[in-house]
């Protein structure tokens, strides 16, 4: 008869047994990942339960069904293997109970699923057309030439329904949150779904939304809608303007986006927090929740309030701000993970940080299916695994450096420096592998920026409460101390993240060899915890030197492919953009009216070079339309050098002049050219000509050519109609491979008897220039 055994993930003593010699019993009791899950029943449960839905989550309803018979079957058999060899707990939990908890979440998580996806959403894609009625919740993009509503579906063809989605216009009437529209639409498949950029099918997803559709017609205003979603949006923006009320245009921006989370308007802040690889500072998380919930339960104490009362209005609290900035992913789990902790307080019960976090994440998915593909959500649960797991032996640097308690307490600032690197790294450690997957680029300044950015932020954040607290009661002098306060360290925060972004270097990813280092520097952090690392702080040494790797790896690839020099052409909606990338550097022509679009797809060619960044910018044909598109790229890139034709007249001054404004206020240099003969530049070894803008009589679209040369090879750009020119056709002369645009007057005739390089016409075009 078996020794009752005891089957606890991750503890070397606390698994026995006797004449059973089982392989995986064996390597249990060596530990798993230093004991993670000992005495963790809970967090071990919600990770299964998870993995088996996320692997289920997008394959056919009958394979769900079918799996969730599956679980039963093998819930029943792990019991019956349990009693067998005597298992009585596992990770500290009885073993029958462990088995049925896991087998039911999995269950009702597969159910759920299935519940949203296979009938729920399935019924939206088979729709073709119809006529609805949608409050809108949301304004996703906006453009004079159209914009895309999140909304609540109200009625369809006169039926009653239920439903969050997008509704795309191309009309120039605007809505705003709380506004009732009726249109008639055609619904299309999520994974078709297009406005101003494609969104993935899991993008979508991941943000609750059920349908897509686009307006046939322009969508009619029918009045104001209610909700809680429309009530809080109101109340969001309302905040937002009493914040505002005595702050300047870039302080009253970082603090919305600090406090409500509002970055529409950051502009070259933005940017620069992400060249810092601080982002996570402005997105909304745990860092600002217990910031804010934390000052309130303190005034709470002074007041004399009881531990009792104070934890339930704190809860209330976050639960109230978590609505207020738009429930966001990440928000959500940071207000779970409070909720758990002050209950277990209000039951006198100890918790477990790590237990909390996967029990949050587990309520959400529960909650919300698709909440386990929001990247917001993912990035928060890695970067506060990896800060929890590192915290906790990095909390004890101060009392091993410090030493006498005199010199402890004159530098504890200092002494805390090494363990808030340790922390810092231990979260990007966990961050990494999702940065690679979602946005392919990671920063060489992250800890350094998040160490002197984040005590400024926190203080910002202390002053936001009483700053709102005293515009609402209409108290003006005691707001505009606080908000001169909060002005000046919104200046500070912005003029040091300018600073740090200036010397910072913004890696990507996308190399072929980044994936192997992480994946080697994975295993190697594995195989050391399960021999039994002392603690999390040890992976840290494998990580920096993966990272070092890396880099080193980055340059050596720089260096090999340098003298490569490709071209890329795009067509959007007759426009034009001429990617050129060169001795690792880029230069991008835009032609044409400037359609984001075009921005958003050099933005991607470059992404796919493993570039960050444009040397040179040349707008050809610069309209109101392109002042919008260089800002957008200003704010995903940083942009050396802006060329501008001479303008000729008083309407190009005025569109040459906001340009360089702006170009002036992101720290990109301005150059005028003239653009009455061929201008000629060279980038990266590549001689580029761009030609004259040629007039013909039967449109007031200029006709363009460029020819790009590297090693004898040449390639052409031209505009459409150009080979009507003869001044073009020889400009031309003698091109290799001539690719044919969008952008100017109708064509009248077939080029192909006229031009004898090869030619292309295809909306994208990709050429080699390298012989």
């Amino acid at each position: 008869m078996p020794v009752s055994t005891e089957l606890d993930f991750g503890g070397r003593d606390m698994l026995k047994y006797s004449g059973v010699k089982d392989i995986m019993l064996v390597s249990l009791k060596r530990g798993i990942i230093m004991n993670f899950y000992r005495r963790r029943p809970l967090a071990l449960i919600i990770t299964s339960a998870l993995l088996i839905s996320a692997l289920c989550a997008m394959l056919p309803g009958a394979v769900k069904i079918a799996t969730v018979a599956l679980v039963l079957i093998l819930a029943l058999i792990s019991l019956s293997f349990f009693e067998r060899r005597g298992i009585r707990h596992i990770c500290n939990l009885d073993a029958p109970a462990f088995v049925s908890i896991l087998a039911s979440l999995t269950i009702v998580l597969l159910l759920t699923s299935f519940a949203y996806y296979d009938v729920y959403v399935a019924k939206y894609e088979e729709l073709e057309s119809g006529h609805v009625n949608a409050t809108v919740v949301s304004v996703e993009t906006r453009t004079p030439y159209g914009a895309t509503y999140g909304v609540i579906l109200n009625s369809r063809d006169g039926k009653s329904e239920r439903a969050r989605g997008f509704i795309s216009s191309d009309s120039a009437t605007t809505f705003n949150v709380g506004d009732v529209i009726e249109a008639d639409v055609n619904f299309c498949k999520l994974d078709e779904f297009y406005t101003y950029r494609t969104a993935t099918l899991v993008e979508l997803l991941s943000k609750g939304v059920a349908f897509a559709a686009n307006t046939e017609n322009e969508p009619m205003y029918c009045g104001q809608g209610g909700g809680i979603s429309v009530f809080l949006s109101n109340l969001r923006e309302r905040f937002s303007a009493k914040l505002t009320l005595y702050s300047d245009r870039d302080s009253a921006s970082l603090a919305d986006a600090l406090f409500l989370g509002k970055r529409e308007n950051l502009g070259k802040t933005e940017r620069d927090f992400k060249y810092l690889g601080a982002m996570h500072i402005l997105a909304l998380s745990g860092l600002h929740l217990s910031i804010i919930v934390g000052s309130l339960e303190r005034f709470l104490m002074r007041l004399g309030v009881g531990s009792r009362a104070r934890y339930v209005v704190c809860m209330a609290i976050a639960a109230f701000y978590v609505g207020l900035t738009g429930f966001i992913a990440s928000a959500i789990r940071a207000a779970v993970m409070l909720a758990i902790s002050y209950s277990a307080s209000l039951f006198d019960r100890s918790g477990d940080r790590i237990t909390a976090l996967f029990a949050a994440v587990g309520f959400i998915v529960l909650a919300q299916p698709t909440a386990m593909f929001d990247a917001g959500l993912q990035l928060s649960f890695a970067a506060t695994l990896g800060l929890l797991l590192v915290a906790q032996p990095a909390s004890g640097f101060p009392e091993k450096i410090g030493g006498a308690p005199k010199r402890k307490m004159i530098f504890s600032k200092f002494l805390k420096l090494p363990g808030e690197i340790a922390v810092s790294l231990g979260a990007l450690m966990f961050v990494m592998p999702l940065q690679w997957l979602y946005f392919g680029e990671v920063s060489t300044m992250s800890v350094a920026a998040t160490i002197v950015l984040s005590p400024i932020c926190e203080l910002l954040l202390l002053l936001m409460p009483p700053l709102l607290a005293f515009a609402l009661l209409g108290l003006h002098l005691p707001g505009s101390i606080i908000s001169g306060a909060v002005c000046a360290l919104c200046e500070l925060c912005t003029d040091i993240a300018a600073v740090l972004s200036e010397y910072a270097t913004l890696y990507s990813l996308g190399y072929p060899f980044a994936l192997p280092i992480m994946l080697i520097c994975a295993a190697i952090i594995i195989i050391m915890l399960v021999r039994g690392c002392p603690n999390w702080l040890w992976a840290l040494v494998p990580f920096a030197l993966s990272t070092l790797v890396f880099v080193g790896g980055v340059h050596i690839y720089d260096a090999a492919f340098s003298e490569r020099a490709t071209v890329d052409t795009v067509s959007i909606s007759e426009s034009d953009i001429v990617t050129l990338v060169s001795n690792r550097s880029a230069a991008v022509i835009l032609v044409g009216d400037g359609s984001s679009e075009l921005v958003y797809s050099a933005v991607d060619r470059l992404s796919d070079y493993h570039l960050t960044e444009v040397d040179t910018l040349i707008l050809a044909t610069p309209t109101r339309r392109t002042i919008s598109s260089f800002l957008k790229l200003l704010n995903s890139r940083r942009v050396g050098a802006v060329l501008i034709p001479t303008p000729t007249s008083e309407e190009e001054c005025q569109i040459a002049a906001d340009i360089a404004a702006l170009a002036s206020e992101y720290g990109t240099s301005t150059v005028l050219y003239d653009n009455s003969d061929t201008l000629y530049i060279t980038h990266g070894g590549v001689t580029v000509a761009l030609s004259e803008r040629i007039f013909i009589p039967r449109s007031t679209r200029a006709l363009l050519a460029v020819k790009l040369t590297f090693d004898g090879v040449s390639v052409a750009y031209i505009s459409a109609s150009a080979w009507e020119n003869d001044e073009i056709r020889g400009f031309t002369k003698g091109v290799q491979h001539i690719v044919i645009g969008a952008y100017g007057p109708i064509p009248k005739s077939s080029p192909y008897d006229t031009f004898s390089g090869a030619i292309s016409q295809d909306k994208a075009f990709s050429f080699s220039l390298n012989p």
